[in-house]
C-alpha cells in the first residue's frame, strides 16, 4: 500500500503537466496508420497509457500500461519510430505481483510508395520489429488509402489528372 501512495503523487503530476507540451501532427485517426509520412526533419514524441483493471481471479488487480515512441520524419516518403521502452505498473493482492516490470522496445519503420494527395491511391509499407525479455516479434503491414469520389464527373473536377478512369466508376449514377 506504501508503494502506491508514493506513486499516486507522480501520476497526478504527470497528467497536469501533460496538457502543456501536448504538440499534434497531421494525423486525422488516432489508432490508425496512414500511408503519408512525417515531413523531413520533424520528430513528434507520442506517449501511450493504458489503464486495465480487476480480472476474474482478483478484482483489486490494476495495471497501468506505458508505451513511449519518438518518431522521425527521414526523407518524404520514409519515417522511422523508436519505442524507447514498453513498461508497466501493476498491483495484484492474488499472487502478489507488484511493482514496475520492463516488456519490450522496438523500431518501426513506414515507407511511402504513391501518395494520396497526388495520386489515386496511396501506399505504404509498415514494418516494426520489437524484443523485449521475453519476445521478439516482426510485424508486416501494407497500408493503403483510396481517394473518395462520388462520380467520374466529381474525381475529375476534384483531382484532374490523378482519376484512374471512368470504367472505376461503372454503375454510378451522374
Amino acid at each position: 500500500m506504501h508503494s502506491r501512495t508514493r506513486f499516486l503523487p507522480l501520476c497526478v503530476i504527470a497528467l497536469t503537466l501533460s496538457p502543456h507540451f501536448c504538440f499534434s501532427g497531421a494525423r486525422h485517426f488516432t489508432f490508425l496508420y496512414e500511408t503519408t509520412t512525417s515531413a523531413p526533419g520533424s520528430i513528434e514524441f507520442e506517449n501511450w497509457v493504458t489503464l486495465r483493471t480487476g480480472n476474474q481471479h482478483d478484482r483489486r488487480f490494476s495495471e497501468l500500461d506505458f508505451r513511449h515512441e519518438f518518431e522521425f520524419g527521414i526523407t518524404d516518403r520514409l519515417q522511422l519510430s523508436v519505442y524507447v521502452a514498453d513498461w508497466r505498473y501493476q498491483t495484484s493482492v492474488a499472487d502478489r505481483a507488484s511493482g514496475f516490470a520492463y516488456s519490450a522496445s522496438a523500431v518501426e519503420a513506414i515507407y511511402n510508395l504513391t501518395n494520396p494527395v497526388v495520386d489515386p491511391i496511396g501506399i505504404s509499407i509498415y514494418q516494426e520489429v520489437k524484443a523485449g525479455d521475453r519476445l521478439v516479434e516482426s510485424e508486416s503491414k501494407l497500408i493503403n488509402r483510396a481517394k473518395k469520389c462520388r462520380t467520374a464527373h466529381h474525381c475529375l473536377q476534384r483531382h484532374p489528372g490523378s482519376c484512374l478512369g471512368r470504367q472505376q466508376f461503372a454503375g454510378t449514377r451522374r
